[in-house]
């Protein structure tokens, strides 16, 4: 009978242990995600940020490309507003390429996050799985003790 009992509770403690590593496992996993969420999160705000700049930036350089052209008494047909066009373009397309690189980076860092909470929930159904196991192997370690001792009644009166 002390021999069951000490399986019983061995069966227990290691099966609260694998529990406790398991959830030891989850929430390091959890927090990974968490973090890359936000650390994409920050990634992308950067990347809005600076192609707002780069925007900006543009219009302050096209509105002194208008005042130098003004002061030199050129008219604004032809070559400078040709040269002011193809300004603006390369200025959103610094701008565009800017955000979808950040957005780019965001949405990697994105999967690598669901993928840490797909290892969480992964890491779960193990530690779950692993706790079942040593309960399934305990009572088949219990049931063998008790055939072994010949029936119940033996057993339980030892």
């Amino acid at each position: 009978m002390i021999g069951a009992a000490a399986q019983v509770g061995g069966a227990i403690l290691k099966g609260l242990g694998t529990w406790n590593e398991t959830q030891m496992q989850v929430r390091g996993y959890e927090q990974r995600a968490q973090i890359l969420d936000w650390d994409a999160e920050a990634v992308k705000k950067r990347g809005d940020y600076e192609a707002s700049q780069i925007t900006l930036e543009g219009r302050r350089l096209r509105a002194r490309q208008l005042v130098q052209y003004a002061k030199s008494g050129v008219l604004m047909e032809g070559t400078p507003n040709l040269v002011r066009a193809e300004t603006k373009m390369e200025v959103d397309r610094d701008a565009a390429f800017t955000a979808d690189t950040a957005a780019r980076q965001a949405g990697t860092m994105r999967v690598q996050a669901a993928y840490e909470r797909w290892m969480a929930a992964s890491a779960k159904i193990g530690g779950i799985f692993s706790v079942l196991g040593g309960v399934a192997s305990s009572a088949y370690n219990i049931s063998s003790s008790i055939q072994n001792a010949g029936s119940w009644s033996n057993w339980w009166h030892t």
